[in-house]
């Protein structure tokens, strides 16, 4: 087996080595060790094989690979003393084959992926090396919530996944009330009551473990200290001398008030762990309760014996320098030791350290803003230098970062821009039929949680992006690392906004590093050129030229990409019109279409796109050749079946068009688009009917007909807020229902609407203009509103009828009068929009000869002026 070939089926298994993580990742490696060695030492045999496999992959990456191997037979050891099931044995046999290959020990390596092979073919749903077992989800979130604070989303996200398949199983369900707790404590966020009801459903599947015990204590303090309180003399009973229990028996005395109760456990814990960071803070932060309870028990006017608080504080140091001497990145004993040093007048040292914290690029901000905050109030009351305290801003650096990062939240996504319940729908939907490549389903979800954040459901948008991580490194493998560049973008702000600046800061970090290895600059990064575009032609029409110029550069720079070159298509498809002075050849949106099959031959969407715009050039066997095709492939794709109803639709084929859409309906109930497009077939239905010479129950058929219309109209407004052209298009139907009051209403909504969203305000003007002409009988409105249209967008189809009706108008007046000027008048503003100055003279000239108005005197005026 070539080395290639084995890595392939490397990276496919479940361990250490291939869940992402990385060794700058890791905050506390250097303590790391000791903590799992008391882990082992102190915690049941269940979790050790677990931990002995952390040891093993902490030993590669410090480069001891022959420890490594020791740790993993210790942890085949337990698995086998345990008597473990076979699929328990996965992940150790995973990380053998991982050190084997390393060692390029290849005998062993394929010796060791024959027996994973050998274990998952036993497994349902599982491929050759890796398959989905809850155990393998749980051992995955264990490692991750051993590996430091880094990596609590990423086991909180895999023990959901295990507890989904076993929601009872014990392991499972201490490690997520464990991992709550700690994201909890660390975001200070208000999620007591997730967190408790958590740790009290793990509690009562494993009655005996203390420290969820413990853990369940420090909740339940301060709503329910009875409760509290005997939960702790229950784990104090059960286990007096585990220091993972008593740290934090002592942080609840220590909570309590109770400092030399805490101090007394504190004691005990220090003999078992004399090498326990937490536990010499822990210590420390009680003398400096004792120290803070001197300073305010002090009787007025006297001051506390200089030789009692200078012994104090002493302990203080003491305890503080060792726990960061055990632990060097420990930021809070670092703090608490500068705070201690401040209290001693040792300023220099108090400075230093400080100084250091704050020139640390390694710090998370959680951090950083505790170092802030510290070291302002050490500047103003301890050295009195009170312009320095001022300006001390944790925020600003971490801001500036943040807003140089290429993802939704730096592209100008206004909520004001955006239907978002309409934006939602359509996600959803796009997921639900899985319609997607994984890469585009990956940008699907990304895409759906920024919306989800402007919503206000962060979890939500959390988890979606988590998904969508996923889903870029299982279709991309080791080459992933450019497609993450949005998602982690989108990462690193939601934390942001949900003020978990450690996993902020984690993500920036990760930014960072993709940055050194692809040293172009983000903006110019293909992938992110392309997701930007697909979420400017995803989120609203006013992005669309945006989405043109982010395919355009992606294709400079990767001109084959399928990708990229469907979705400039589409782009051009939506904002460029069919000029008939063009030739079929000189159509750039027939052009990109026709490019953009060759690369995505399997692209029916594309195709039909391509036989609408054919159809303005007549080349109708092409054209419907290509919608027979797309049918005959995709005969139930709910976007091939809206675009062909589409060109039906444009062919005359109504009743074709609406069996085509009402089947799409069915896969996608809640499409505006599909409604809007019903409503627009049954408003040519009802044209059709009209027309017809027979007048037998004709006025019922119609009245049925607009029914219909009124029906989908109705349902694509409710749909989608401020759907300008269906608003339109039902408050004309209102006027032709005779409904003038409600048809009025509705009209100056839309207004409104279009105003305030500088969005399609020519078509309200135009529809306006048709129910003062054909409803209202107002023909001067009319006028008025036409020519608004016009003037406002002429090359679009409301223009272009538009003016075809102004000059209908026209023509017909002065067929009524020779003489009427107004009618003149209206010839000339027609001239004049297209840019025939000399004939748009002319007409004015003969509307005044007839009568004095002011307007056209102003027209001419200006005419001629610019004809000199």
């Amino acid at each position: 087996m070539s080395n290639k070939h084995m890595e392939s089926k490397l990276r496919q298994l479940e361990c250490l080595f291939t869940w992402g993580v990385e060794k700058s990742d890791i905050r506390d490696l250097n303590s790391l060790p000791d903590r799992l060695h008391d882990r082992i030492r102190f915690c049941p045999q269940k979790y050790h094989a677990t931990y002995f496999n952390l040891l093993a992959f902490i030993s590669h990456l410090e480069g001891k690979t022959e420890s490594a191997l020791d740790y993993l037979q210790k942890a085949e050891s337990a698995l086998k003393e345990d008597q473990r099931k076979k699929a328990e044995f996965l992940v150790t046999f995973s990380s053998y084959a991982w050190i084997h290959y390393h060692l390029q020990r290849l005998h062993d390596v394929e010796d060791y992926l024959n027996k994973v092979k050998s274990i998952c073919k036993d497994i349902p749903g599982s491929s050759d090396y890796s398959c989905g077992l809850p155990i393998v989800h749980g051992e995955k979130a264990w490692s991750f919530l051993r590996l430091g604070g880094t990596f609590y989303d990423q086991a909180k996200d895999s023990f959901s996944k295990a507890l989904e398949a076993e929601p009872d199983n014990m392991l499972f369900n201490v490690g997520y009330a464990i991992v709550l707790y700690r994201i909890d404590g660390m975001n200070k966020a208000d999620n007591t009551e997730t967190v408790t009801e958590q740790l009290r459903k793990a509690l009562s599947l494993e009655p005996t473990n203390t420290e969820i015990m413990v853990l369940l204590a420090l909740k339940l303090q301060r709503p329910r200290g009875q409760e509290a309180q005997n939960l702790i003399k229950e784990a104090l009973r059960l286990s007096p001398d585990i220091p993972q229990v008593t740290r934090y028996v002592a942080k609840y005395f220590r909570a309590e008030g109770s400092i030399k109760e805490s101090l007394s456990v504190l004691t005990r814990a220090v003999e078992q762990a004399p090498y326990s960071s937490f536990i010499h803070h822990q210590i420390g932060l009680c003398h400096k309760q004792l120290l803070i309870q001197m300073l305010e028990e002090r009787r007025p006017g006297r001051r506390v014996p200089g030789a009692q608080k200078a012994a104090k504080v002493a302990e203080c140091i003491q305890h503080f320098s060792k726990a960061v001497e055990l632990k060097p990145i420990n930021i809070y004993a670092k703090v608490n030791l500068a705070e201690a040093y401040g209290e001693n007048r040792q300023f220099e040292q108090a400075d230093k350290i400080f100084s250091s914290l704050i020139d640390d690029s390694a710090l998370s901000e959680s951090e950083k803003q505790h170092c802030y905050t510290s070291y302002g109030v050490f500047l103003l009351y301890k050295k009195k230098d009170e312009d320095r305290a001022v300006g001390m801003d944790p925020d600003r650096t971490l801001r500036t970062k943040l807003h140089q990062q290429e993802c939704h939240f730096t592209w100008a996504l206004l909520k004001d821009d955006i239907d978002l319940n309409d934006v939602v729908n359509r996600l959803h939907e796009q997921i639900k039929l899985d319609l997607m490549k994984k890469d585009g389903l990956a940008r699907t979800y990304s895409a759906l949680a920024y919306i989800q954040f402007l919503l206000g459901f962060h979890e939500e948008a959390h988890n979606n992006l988590m998904t969508s991580m996923e889903l870029h490194m299982e279709c991309h493998g080791d080459e992933f690392h450019k497609t993450l560049i949005v998602t982690y973008g989108n990462l690193a702000w939601l934390n942001y906004h949900m003020k978990k600046y450690t996993e902020c800061e984690s993500y920036l970090k990760k930014l960072q590093k993709i940055n050194e290895t692809f040293p172009t600059e983000f903006s110019s990064v293909p992938e992110v050129l392309g997701e930007k575009g697909w979420t400017f032609l995803k989120f609203s029409r006013k992005y669309y030229e945006g989405a043109k110029e982010c395919f355009k550069k992606a294709l400079e720079l990767e001109p084959e990409e399928g990708e990229w070159n469907a979705g400039y298509a589409i782009a051009l498809y939506r904002t460029e019109y069919e000029m008939k002075c063009l030739s079929l050849e000189d159509s750039p949106t027939i052009r990109q279409l026709r490019r953009a099959i060759d690369t995505n031959p399997d692209d029916d969407v594309l195709k039909v796109l391509l036989s609408i715009r054919l159809v303005v050039y007549k080349r109708y066997k092409e054209a419907e050749s290509l919608v027979e095709n797309a049918l005959e492939r995709s005969p139930d794709h709910p976007h091939v079946m809206r675009y062909v109803a589409k060109f039906f639709r444009n062919q005359g084929s109504v009743d074709r068009s609406i069996a085509l859409l009402k089947r799409a309906l069915e896969h996608s109930p809640n499409s505006s688009f599909i409604h809007h497009q019903l409503a627009l077939c049954y408003k040519l239905k009802k044209i059709q009917v009209q027309q017809e010479r027979s007048h037998h129950a004709k006025g019922s058929r119609v009245q049925q007909i607009r029914n219909q219309c009124i029906f989908h109209l109705e349902k694509a407004t409710s749909l989608t807020a401020f759907f300008i052209s269906a608003m339109s298009d039902l408050a004309l139907l209102y006027g032709e229902n005779q409904d003038i009051l409600r048809a009025e209403e509705l009209f100056q909504v839309t207004f409104n609407a279009a105003k305030e969203k500088n969005d399609n305000l020519h078509v309200v003007n135009f529809y306006y203009a048709e129910f003062q002409l054909y409803c209202h009988r107002c023909e001067p409105l009319a006028i008025k509103h036409f020519m608004e249209c016009l003037k406002m967008s002429p090359d679009s189809v409301e223009g272009k009828r538009s003016g075809y009706n102004l000059k209908k108008i026209a023509d017909k007046r002065i067929q009524r009068n020779l003489l009427e000027g107004e009618a003149y008048g209206i010839l000339g503003f027609l001239h004049k929009v297209k840019g025939e100055k000399r004939q748009a003279i002319e007409c004015y000239e003969k509307a005044l000869s007839y009568e004095d108005n002011d307007e056209f005197l102003s027209n001419l005026s200006a005419l001629r002026l610019s004809l000199q």
